[in-house]
């Protein structure tokens, strides 16, 4: 056991939260890896070595329907609709949906529907919480505690240094990735393409008489479907489709449903816009802006797994080896547990 049992436990938990706070990155970066993977096989198998014809495979085999979904909870997002009744808001650019809201974690109550968004900042909160404490109790400490011996004022003084260059890394570092993130939601076409989905997820699972039309329209190939992503939106679906958006607007109606929603299809017209090359170009390069972080975070685990080495002398190999072993147990885990979902 080491002398210094509290650096010990200080450096242990840092080492602990900044693997924590990692993990988004790396979830986000084998998310996009693995749709990416996904995509090439149905290339593949539809014996096509350009983009994938979206017009001939199941909306829940694409890559911009599965990457979506990772982004966003499919099954929270309805709460971005506005209702029959009520008032457009401050610059709003839908008529069916909200902007989506890039500042608030918490909007009305409710977790923002940005899902990666609220998973990173509540996994690295801890560790930016943790590190600012420890900080303000060092400076505490040097003002009532330090005492004036020379040999202590030069290790506060370069203990002092090295602390607040590592906190302000880290803060830059998490303000600047939060920031990244919401630039994959802002600058993609993601909430866009995955609103009119959940549009016509509802009324596929509703069954509303007043629809039967449009439910006619997307069961003509498979009258069996109990979702969205069963289906296998056609070029002839989509002109349908949009005539009948064109005639809502044109007459004022709203499509009907149990919650009261202005549903009117916006958008339909763009589906193919939002499967083109360009629009997944631009989420790669989004996504790929905020992975590209994960070797700053290698940076600031070097500095502790240093000291710690220090500290735990001969012991040290077997402790890391033990909590990379278990860490990538856990990570292993906890991915099969989300791809089985």
């Amino acid at each position: 056991m080491p002398d210094n049992i509290e650096l010990l436990v200080l450096f242990i938990i840092i080492i602990i939260l900044i693997t924590i706070s990692l993990v988004t990155l790396v979830e986000l970066k084998y998310h996009l890896d693995l749709n990416d993977t996904i995509q090439n096989m149905n290339k593949y198998c539809l014996y096509n070595d350009n983009l994938l014809d979206i017009y001939s495979v199941e909306l829940k085999r694409t890559f911009m329907w599965n990457i979506s979904n990772y982004l966003f909870d499919f099954n929270q997002i309805e709460q971005n609709f506005k209702k029959v009744g009520e008032l457009d808001k401050y610059k709003d650019k839908f008529k069916d949906i909200d902007n989506l809201n890039r500042d608030l974690s918490i909007v009305d109550g409710k977790f923002n529907i940005m899902k990666v968004y609220n998973t990173y900042l509540h996994y690295s909160l801890p560790l930016f919480i943790f590190i600012w404490i420890y900080f303000i109790i060092h400076l505490v400490y040097i003002k009532y505690f330090a005492g004036y011996d020379y040999n202590k004022y030069v290790y506060i003084f370069n203990s002092t240094i090295f602390l607040f260059i590592y906190v302000a890394i880290y803060t830059i570092l998490f303000s600047i990735i939060l920031k990244k993130i919401t630039e994959i939601y802002a600058d993609t076409k993601c909430y866009e393409y995955i609103m009119i989905l959940k549009e016509l997820d509802i009324i596929i699972k509703e069954e509303n008489p007043d629809n039967s039309e449009i439910i006619k329209i997307l069961k003509s190939d498979n009258s069996n479907v109990k979702g969205i992503a069963d289906i296998v939106l056609t070029d002839e679906i989509i002109s349908r489709l949009t005539e009948i958006k064109i005639k809502n607007d044109e007459t004022g109606t709203y499509i009907a449903n149990s919650n009261n929603y202005k549903i009117t299809l916006e958008n339909i017209d763009k589906f193919y816009l939002y499967n083109s090359k360009n629009t997944l170009d631009r989420i790669f390069d989004e996504i790929n802006d905020v992975t590209k972080f994960m070797y700053v975070y290698i940076i600031l685990l070097i500095a502790p797994i240093i000291i710690l080495s220090q500290v735990l002398k001969e012991n040290y190999i077997y402790i890391v080896f033990g909590f990379v072993i278990i860490f990538s147990c856990l990570v292993t885990v906890y991915n099969i547990n989300n791809i089985l979902q």
